[in-house]
């Protein structure tokens, strides 16, 4: 099972740059302030503020043609896209639901972005057309430069490695082979590349982390020694030279071209550097942490830039010359997850500063079929159906599920028990007498309150659930704030129970006041598999395999920040269960029923035949038909699926009537449903919904655990 703020802001968000975070210290940045001497001819002034993303490239051909690009405002929206016309913002929504990293144009011709997801969008007469990338879907593209709309470069990696190289003809992306002498992490993994940039289209560089930088020289990329295994984010240059900067708790900046460079940061005395860019007239300008900005005229010595930024950013991420001697500076909290804080500014007068409109979120609201979705059900029942409701709301989680639909149960069950001599209750165990039914059912309906807000408050979805708790008690005519437990009274009794519940399970050994993070230390045996990629990579094919799943999406279509599914419930071992006790040998729950299965067992063969040909089974290709209904399927013996289905109806007598379907039309149903679910209440959810719509149709008297003793 799986586990979004944020797009895929992901475990794509630069690893590199969080471990530079972790080394900036505040100090970094006022060594230069205070020795440089400051920059006056040019002023700048704020162009784009935005809260809720960073800006992290600028792009264009001109002062009157500028763009700039950034992280997702909020989850499932499109990436900050906005462009200036030398006098007014405009917005573009590109349609694309992850970061944007970089931007390219070209003069009198279409505009490229590129980012997450593996996106690369070109932009032609207000027309936004997604191009076909490389395989895998997990993929960021952090870096984009062209010498023609027909020759374009993108770099990017995969979680601060699995560096890539991609080449765009003007028809179709491929992957450009990295050299075989490319340099390699501290763990002997490609690092991720950050940026690229040419002077021409047989003369292009490309550098990223653990100090790497490539050239293209039109036939083949190599090698060039950097002298450094700092994370370099970005290459620019002239005529004369190439600049690449990076760093880490300082900046690095490099100069220098095939026969290598110089690092010129120590004398510049920089905190870490994102941005930079050589002006028209030569002057080169960089930029990063806390805003620092500098630029060195030729000839001269570097000065300090004063941004004039309203607060101190992240960082600078990106700097951009318009050609006309003006300088655009981007960036805000582009070094945590998060990507936002957005802050632009430039050196040219920007006469309305940008900001998004500000639009007022609706409170969140009970949906109408959602306050009392089975009127007629018992008590317990309809509080049931709040409890499902809650967890389609949130993220899959089954085994924190499947605890709270046993808690709530529990705390109903022990409400009715205190009213229902001899019942006994599982934690309380009160006698207590009713005047009335409605007596029995508020102090269900409280018991279930107080246990239903304490575990789904701060889940995704919480507030829609707490009113729906609230609207369903103003249905039952009971006050939902009324939280007294002195006294007999059924509210008293109902509140008492619930907390108690709450209360007894707060240290079961699921974690839950920590988010149920894991307890154990668990850590995967095998690496992560890539689904995008052919081939596997699996070193202990006996042992659950991670999937990297490019995308990764809820089964209540709720995006996840990163794309690797997590292990859910390592600690569950040790979580307080009920009706089981752990044997006094062995110490497992139940029978060990002997080794486990392993790939080297004789019967693996045919475990994967019957895996291959039940997945064959989930197409129509073979134009297979099965009979669904009665006659064909059902009449199991309890406990197997040995049935093969009824003669007649039972109780009128008549043979049943065909239902002929295509066989993958009904095994893919029944394999979504199990997968995902009804709007997916997980599968213990799945259990709840099927003895609730079973006990729907069968009379009272039929209701028969295990088909045996007497009814319920």
């Amino acid at each position: 099972m799986l586990e979004s703020r944020r797009d895929h802001r992901s475990a794509l968000l630069i690893v590199a740059a969080l471990l530079m975070l972790a080394a900036i210290t505040p100090g970094c940045a006022d060594d230069p302030v205070d020795r440089l001497p400051l920059a006056e001819a040019q002023v700048f002034t704020p162009a784009a503020m935005h809260e809720g993303a960073a800006f992290l490239s600028a792009g264009g051909t001109g002062a009157d043609d500028v763009w700039l690009v950034g992280a997702q405002p909020a989850p499932n929206t499109s990436a900050t896209v906005l462009h200036f016309d030398g006098t007014e913002w405009s917005t573009l929504d590109t349609g694309v639901r992850h970061t944007l990293w970089w931007i390219h144009a070209f003069e009198n011709g279409p505009v490229f972005a590129a980012g997450g997801g593996a996106s690369v969008v070109r932009i032609e007469d207000g027309t936004v057309e997604r191009l076909e990338t490389p395989v895998f879907f997990g993929n960021t593209i952090f870096g984009l430069w062209g010498a023609t709309p027909d020759d374009l470069w993108a770099v990017g990696g995969f979680a601060g490695r699995a560096g890539f190289i991609w080449h765009w003809d003007g028809a179709t992306w491929t992957d450009s082979p990295l050299p075989e002498d490319f340099p390699r992490n501290q763990d002997g993994e490609v690092p991720a590349l950050f940026k690229v940039w040419g002077r021409n289209a047989d003369d292009v560089w490309a550098v990223g982390g653990a100090g790497s930088v490539v050239h293209w020289d039109g036939s083949a990329w190599s090698v060039v020694e950097s002298g450094t295994t700092e994370q370099l984010f970005t290459v620019t240059g002239d005529e004369d030279d190439v600049i690449i900067v990076g760093g880490s708790g300082t900046g690095v900046l490099l100069r220098g071209g095939l026969d290598g460079f110089v690092d010129e940061g120590p004398a510049l005395e920089a905190p870490l550097l994102q941005g930079a860019t050589v002006d028209g007239d030569g002057t080169l300008w960089v930029a990063g942490a806390t805003g620092f900005a500098a630029r060195l005229v030729r000839g001269q010595d570097w000065e300090r830039v004063d941004l004039n930024l309203e607060s101190t950013p992240q960082s600078i991420h990106a700097l951009w010359s318009d050609g006309a001697g003006h300088i655009w500076a981007v960036g805000g909290g582009v070094l945590s997850p998060a990507l936002e804080a957005g802050v632009a500014c430039a050196s040219v007068d920007v006469p309305t500063v940008w900001v998004p409109t500000t639009v007022t979120q609706p409170t969140p609201a009970c949906p109408a079929a959602a306050i009392d979705p089975m009127p007629d059900g018992s008590m317990a029942r309809r509080w049931n159906e709040q409890l499902l409701n809650s967890i389609r709301r949130d993220i899959p989680h089954p085994p924190k599920h499947a605890r709270n639909l046993l808690h709530v149960s529990i705390a109903m069950f022990d409400a009715w028990a205190a009213y229902n001599d001899p019942a006994v209750g599982v934690v309380f165990d009160e006698d207590q007498t009713a005047e009335s039914q409605e007596d029995v059912e508020i102090a269900v309906s409280y018991a279930a309150l107080r246990v239903l807000p304490h575990r789904y408050e701060t889940a995704v979805g919480g507030a829609v659930s707490l009113d729906c708790y609230d609207q369903f008690m103003d249905v039952l005519g009971l006050d939902p704030s009324d939280q007294h437990t002195e006294g007999n009274d059924p509210i008293a009794v109902g509140n008492r129970i619930g907390y108690g519940v709450v209360d007894h399970f707060a240290n079961d050994g699921a974690n839950e006041a920590n988010g149920y993070a894991d307890t154990t230390g668990w850590s995967p045996a095998n690496p992560v598999m890539i689904v995008d990629r052919l081939g596997t990579n699996v070193t202990q094919p006996d042992v659950w395999q991670q999937l990297n799943l490019g995308t990764a999406e809820t089964q209540n279509g709720i995006v996840l920040e990163t794309s690797v599914q997590p292990y859910i419930g390592a600690h569950w071992r040790e979580v307080e269960p009920f009706a089981i006790e752990r044997d006094s040998e062995t110490g497992l729950y139940g029978d060990a029923m002997g080794p486990y299965p392993s790939v080297t067992d004789d019967d693996a063969a045919d475990w994967v035949v019957q895996m291959i040909r039940q997945e064959a089974e989930l197409g129509i290709e073979d134009g297979v038909t099965w009979d669904i209904g009665p006659r064909g399927r059902g009449n199991n013996s309890l406990g197997a699926n040995d049935g093969e289905g009824y003669d007649v109806n039972p109780v009128t007598g008549n043979a049943y009537e065909p239902n002929v379907v295509p066989r993958g039309d009904f095994t893919r149903v029944v394999a979504e449903f199990w997968a995902d679910g009804p709007t997916s209440e997980t599968p213990p959810g799945h259990w709840a919904v099927l003895a609730n719509e079973i006990s729907d149709e069968l009379p009272p008297d039929e209701l028969v655990p295990f088909g045996v003793g007497e009814p319920v």
